[in-house]
């Protein structure tokens, strides 16, 4: 049972430290937002913090990927440590993987490499910033169109940043849950 514990408290830990890996990348990805908002009539500028922005996204869900490997892994370690436990504290251990399993979800749909919220909204802004930049050169269409894209761009960056705060939110409850699960198994194992 000791072992079991143990293995349960590494793969706890190894979560904790994947999530704040991930979580240090969407708050550098959030000051590049923040850049680019301040900063929006130099377009070049934009444009480069755009591409950062998606270059840090990759870093972001290949770390989602590895949070997403030790919350499986977790799981399957509280089912099998489950059969081994009395009622009351089975209880526990089923609680701890229903959670696992809702914040996991809700982590891959927004940060997932290829169907995640975030990476649309990064790869938005950027065809914005790239449009703007062609309606600049073009002094017939520069006026009412680069209103019209201004606009989009800021409800483009207002939906990624609420994107981002849901994430930074949820990276910190898997962090807490994943100490909790820690904790647990270490008051057991005594």
């Amino acid at each position: 049972m000791a072992k079991e514990l143990l293995k349960i408290e590494q793969e706890a830990q190894n979560a904790i430290k994947h999530l704040a890996a991930e979580f240090n990348y969407v708050e550098e990805l959030q000051d590049h937002l923040q850049r680019i908002e301040e900063e929006s009539e130099h377009i070049p500028k934009d444009l480069r913090e755009a591409k950062a922005m998606l270059r840090l996204f990759k870093l972001t869900a290949r770390e989602e990927k590895r949070v997403a490997h030790s919350e499986d892994e977790l799981e399957s370690l509280l089912e099998e440590f489950g059969t081994l436990l009395p009622r009351e504290q089975k209880q526990k251990e089923e609680q701890f993987a229903r959670e696992l399993q809702i914040a996991s979800g809700l982590l891959k749909k927004l940060v997932s490499f290829y169907r995640g919220e975030i990476k649309g909204k990064i790869i938005d802004v950027e065809k914005e910033e790239k449009l703007l930049t062609v309606l600049e050169k073009n002094p017939k269409q520069k006026d009412a169109d680069t209103l019209a894209v201004r606009k989009k761009l800021n409800e483009e960056f207002f939906q990624l940043n609420q994107h981002v705060q849901n994430l930074l939110k949820w990276i910190e409850t898997n962090t807490m849950l994943a100490e909790n699960i820690q904790k647990w198994a270490a008051d057991l194992e005594v």
